[in-house]
């Protein structure tokens, strides 16, 4: 079998039966004419471009996909350890740990701008990161420990778990310790980790 050049086009050789492949004059097997379709080559060439570039938008696709769940992980970890950051300073203002959502959620909120949405970003497109902290807790894809032991107490594990997305105890997701650091951990290893002490 002979792989034929994609410049070349097939050619009838005008006055015989022959069919030739206009690059040595070699005969395709003394077809007439009327058995072969020849296809100019700009319609190949059409082809083969169409081709190039459905795949080129293929790569584009999937380069913006994988370029989005990398901001989305920045994001999670810079959320949660925003929400850490956020919880120990209610500690430092208050001497105590908020004891649910509804307070630590209020204690966040009234450091927001009063002219600021805090579900919207800025106006310079950039994601406001307490804003949207706030917005992940309130509804629940982001949780903390409440009631947790003060962090200046030296008895504090500062690897504990303090906070940790929604999803992480049924498959795996980010978590944040008492120190601020954010890491992913699956399901096994997030029941197995030490949490923060609690008070009653």
């Amino acid at each position: 079998m002979r792989i034929y050049p994609l410049h070349n086009e097939l050619q009838l050789d005008h006055g015989s039966a022959d069919i030739h492949d206009g690059f040595a004059g070699e005969s395709l097997g003394g077809k007439a004419s009327s058995d072969i379709v020849a296809y100019p080559a700009c319609d190949r060439r059409l082809a083969i471009l169409l081709c190039m570039i459905t795949t080129l938008i293929g790569f584009a696709i999937g380069g913006c996909s994988d370029d989005s769940a990398a901001k989305e992980i920045l994001l999670k970890r810079g959320c949660l350890s925003e929400l850490a950051s956020q919880y120990r300073r209610f500690q430092t203002e208050n001497g105590k740990s908020p004891k649910d959502v509804t307070e630590f959620a209020t204690f966040i909120e009234a450091s927001i701008p009063a002219d600021q949405d805090p579900t919207t970003t800025q106006s310079s497109g950039e994601i406001d990161i307490l804003g949207e902290s706030l917005r992940r807790l309130t509804e629940g894809d982001m949780m903390m420990l409440y009631n947790a032991v003060l962090f200046t107490d030296p008895a504090v594990d500062p690897t504990a778990i303090l906070g940790f997305e929604a999803a992480v105890a049924g498959s795996g997701g980010y978590v944040v310790s008492v120190n601020g650091d954010s890491t992913h951990m699956n399901a096994k290893t997030f029941a197995q980790q030490a949490k923060v002490a609690t008070v009653e």
